[in-house]
Parts: structure tokens; sequence; C-alpha cells
């Protein structure tokens, strides 16, 4: 695989995600099976332990709805630094 930076955000991530997942049956079914390991696979990073990482897979069936985490109340930096990914 072609280097390629870091993402700077969630979407960005989810974008390479997803579009390798659709590209490599096997990426796709290591995202299912340990999600952080096919996470630091990508990204080329270790993941924080303290970061809870789940995958959903739609179906044709099924809608998929994420919320964002509520950061009202929270002051700038300290999301990240709460969580080391933010």
């Amino acid at each position: 695989m072609a280097y390629q930076p870091l993402p700077t955000g969630r979407a960005e991530i989810e974008r390479r995600l997803v579009e390798r997942a659709t590209r490599e049956p096997a990426f796709r079914q290591a995202l299912r099976e340990n999600p952080r390991a096919a996470l630091e696979d990508e990204l080329g990073i270790a993941v924080p332990s303290s970061l809870s990482i789940s995958v959903v897979e739609e179906t044709p069936h099924s809608l998929c709805i994420v919320l964002p985490v509520d950061l009202s109340g929270i002051a700038p930096g300290a999301a990240r630094a709460a969580t080391g990914w933010l």
C-alpha cells in the first residue's frame, strides 16, 4: 500500500476505511473481526486502548446513524486530552 498521510479528522478516517473495505474483502473481514488492528493497520499508528471501537455493517434492510459525541460544556482540547483521540 502506498504511503498516505495520517488523516486529521473522523470523516477522513471513515472515508479511508470504507474505501479500502470496498476494494479489499480481506480488510472488510478484518474490520468486522478486529477493528482496532484493522484501524492500526490502515493508519500506521497505535490506537489508544481507552478508545472503544465498534464496526456496524449496514444491510439492505438496516440504516445506521452515528450521533457525534456531545462536547457541550467541555473546554476546547479537553476531549482530546481525555481520550487521546478526538
